[in-house]
């Protein structure tokens, strides 16, 4: 049985008006005006939808590239990556090249030949002690980043030592160490970068170590615990600064501070790194991004003819700090190109000025 419609509803209108003659046949020219009205409104219709539909979804997208350009200058979530369990220093040897030396090989895991699953949880290091014999917090400490990397992966350090002679001779522990995502290991493509970039660009290795120095290390000064790198390896002591507060210091020889400018996205890719957040990734783990939050003294060394990183990044990063209120020294050798004749002339400046940090703390 079927229902009639509430009487709210508006009944249908007649198909012909109900009263008067039928409308008069519209000529062919009264045609042809209302087929390019029609033409027109369509088209205008279609406009409005069309372009309403790509400005929609270029909008979208460039929220979308806003909160991934917001989200990449936040600083890492160090914190958010459980620590491993701390290995023990053990028994060292004789260290030849510097008679009373001491030579402490130690690793955070089993020994492994692929890249770890999780960050921070295998690899060595190796820990050198100067001549003597060294009462608690009676050592300042130095943490050497490994250096050599594209910026994109990690690196293994291995028993070359004769770089830290100098810092030996001054009375500096030294913690040689590496990062995860070595290219090394035997991995797939793409591996050690995924494996770079979990490990925070190397913070959480570089906060591994600094606690393994305060747990198990007493012979040092917990309040003279610096940290210094050459080429990538200045890059990430920068970026460390500005993310751990128990360093006294920075030292970065010939650093990347603007590591987009130096690696954009399309060269990351070309070089086989897929990883989807390699974009976000290349502004967070870049020192500019982060000047505000510069923790401790810094100080830029570079060669006015490097040919491989120009010395306007360390101008820049310098020029950035003092703007943010930090400490920042400036040393620019107008020789020396990238390698080792300007470390030859930088080092000194470096332990001299290491060595200036710590008499004015006390």
């Amino acid at each position: 049985m079927s229902q009639k419609y509430p009487n709210q509803f508006p009944q249908q209108p007649p198909p012909f008006p109900s009263f008067g003659a039928p409308s008069p046949k519209p000529s062919s020219g009264t045609n042809w005006l209302w087929i390019i009205l029609g033409v027109i409104g369509t088209g205008a219709v279609c406009t409005v939808c069309c372009c309403g539909g790509i400005f929609y979804y270029a909008r979208t997208a460039a929220n979308s590239q806003l909160a991934a350009v917001a989200a990449a200058t936040e600083p890492f979530s160090v914190a958010s990556i459980p620590p491993p369990p701390m290995p023990e220093l053990g028994a060292g040897k004789p260290l030849r090249d510097l008679a009373g030396a001491k030579l402490f090989h130690v690793k955070w895991g089993p020994e492994q030949k692929t890249i770890p699953s999780k960050p921070g949880v295998g690899g060595e290091m190796y820990v050198l002690l100067p001549p003597g014999n060294h009462q608690p917090g009676s050592l300042p400490c130095l943490l050497v980043a490994p250096a050599g990397t594209n910026l994109l992966t990690g690196a293994n350090t291995g028993p070359y030592f004769e770089s830290h002679i100098p810092y030996l001779q001054a009375g500096f522990a030294i913690m040689d160490y590496e990062f995860d995502g070595s290219p090394d290991y035997e991995t797939e493509e793409g591996e050690a970068t995924r494996a770079f970039i979990d490990s925070q660009a190397g913070l959480v290795n570089s906060r591994n170590v600094i606690d393994f120095v305060l747990q198990k290390m007493p012979m040092v000064n917990s309040k003279q615990i610096f940290a210094v790198g050459h080429s990538s390896g200045g890059t990430h002591v920068l970026l460390l600064g500005e993310h751990d507060r128990r360093l006294a210091g920075v030292v970065a020889y010939a650093a990347v501070s603007d590591v987009p400018k130096r690696l954009p996205p399309s060269v990351a890719r070309m070089l086989g790194n897929n990883d989807k957040r390699i974009g976000e990734f290349l502004v967070q783990s870049s020192p500019l991004t982060h000047v505000s939050r510069m923790n401790c003294p810094v100080l830029l060394c570079h060669a006015e003819d490097d040919s491989n990183v120009p010395v306007s990044d360390s101008r820049e990063m310098h020029k950035q700090l003092i703007a943010a209120g930090k400490r920042s020294d400036l040393f620019i050798t107008p020789t020396g190109d990238h390698y080792d004749e300007m470390l030859e002339r930088c080092v000194p400046k470096g332990i001299q000025w290491m060595k200036k940090q710590m008499d004015d703390a006390k």
